[in-house]
């Protein structure tokens, strides 16, 4: 019986556990109050700390030993976490076998830097940020450079070999330092891209609005670079100012519109969607031009579908984080979860890339590196995916 006692409660931590972190993952994809966020995030982290100590106590104050005797509230609460994580189960199988998940990658290029040696404890800002950086086995100062080609349902042959650096994710708040981004700048120049598009979550604190110019006003692109700005941007700075530092070193704000260039004798349209976190989803100007739309959510693929774009580039969901073997990740702030957390995708026309971040908030990555990522873009080998 004491072994019964002890698996029911394993699978109810477990769940609860499940529970907590698929909560905090839903609240931040949407645009609710920071304060707001900020406060069930940290209620959710206590409970996820110490809710199951309580239950240990709880159990041992009332003396039951079978779960049959259980106090009724958390005999309830019992059954509810193991719902949840039965559901949570059957998701991540069904999401192994999501066909979104096949076809849109021809082919990859991976190269892992091992930046450790040669920046130390240089990159890491002061207090946790130093602290969690020097954890063991931490891949945050691991990078990966990932070049991706892409298959594209629609894409013409006179824009196939066009390459994009995507970078997302970059949290320029001084927890990590500019010497690391100068590396990330590095890589980029040595691709030389026709484009370079950055999703989001760029520069949080005042302190790094001057690496605007200082760090990414290095990137080189032979045609164009553009950004949106992410949640993020707006944490602590107004974001008119994160817009205008950015501009201010060539790059092209695509917030909220939708601009064309001419390629190769082509016109391509490029559209830029930061909802929910800046106003409504966009109208696309004209859905049978060839269209790259830059979104920070994945949230918004639905939308670049029904807008027919032929590629959407996306970060905010960090890969999961932090990922673990056979579970595969974990934190992904969306409403789908950890569907989007990173990786290609592909649905009908459209074809969707999430990055997996060029930094993070919170400098922790397990099984989830950051990386640096260059496209290709190829016509499609398999046809159009219903």
């Amino acid at each position: 019986m004491f072994l019964v006692s002890l698996l029911v409660l394993l699978v109810t931590v477990v769940g609860h556990i499940t529970l907590c972190v698929a909560i905090i993952n839903r609240i931040h994809a949407v645009d609710w109050p920071r304060g707001v966020v900020d406060g069930i995030t940290a209620f959710l982290g206590i409970a996820i700390l110490f809710g199951p100590v309580a239950m240990v106590l709880l159990l041992a104050m009332s003396g039951s030993e079978s779960p049959g005797k259980w106090p009724q509230f958390l005999s309830a609460y019992s059954g509810a976490c193991s719902a949840v994580l039965l559901m949570g189960v059957l998701l991540r199988i069904q999401q192994r076998f999501d066909p979104e998940r096949r076809g849109a990658i021809r082919s990859e290029k991976v190269e892992t830097l091992d930046l450790r040696e040669r920046m130390g404890a240089q990159p890491f800002g002061p207090g946790l940020s130093r602290l969690f950086g020097r954890l063991p086995g931490n891949q945050i100062l691991r990078p990966q450079v990932v070049e991706r080609e892409l298959n594209l349902p629609t894409l013409k042959p006179e824009l196939a070999g066009l390459t994009i650096a995507h970078l997302s994710d970059l949290h320029m708040s001084g927890r990590m330092g500019k010497e690391y981004f100068h590396e990330v700048v590095r890589r980029v120049n040595a691709w030389n891209p026709d484009f370079v598009a950055i999703t989001g979550d760029i520069i949080e604190t005042e302190e790094c609005l001057p690496w605007a110019d200082e760090v990414l006003g290095g990137i080189t692109a032979q045609r164009a670079k553009y950004f949106i700005l992410g949640n993020h941007d707006k944490k602590n700075l107004d974001p008119a100012r994160v817009r205008q530092a950015l501009a201010a070193t060539g790059m092209i704000d695509l917030g909220g519109v939708c601009l064309t260039t001419e390629v190769r004798g082509q016109t391509l349209q490029w559209c830029g969607n930061e909802a929910p976190w800046f106003g409504r989803p966009i109208e696309v100007i004209d859905d049978s031009l060839p269209t790259i739309a830059l979104v920070h959510s994945p949230d918004q693929f639905d939308w670049a579908c029904r807008n027919n774009a032929m590629l959407v580039l996306a970060g905010h969901n960090h890969g999961g984080q932090i990922c673990f073997p056979l579970l595969g990740p974990t934190v992904a702030p969306s409403i789908q979860g950890v569907r989007y957390a990173g990786g290609a995708f592909r649905r009908g026309q459209t074809v969707m890339h999430v990055g997996r971040g060029t930094a993070a908030h919170t400098q922790v990555r397990y099984g989830c590196p950051a990386e640096i990522v260059l496209l290709k873009l190829a016509a499609s080998e398999f046809g159009v995916v219903g």
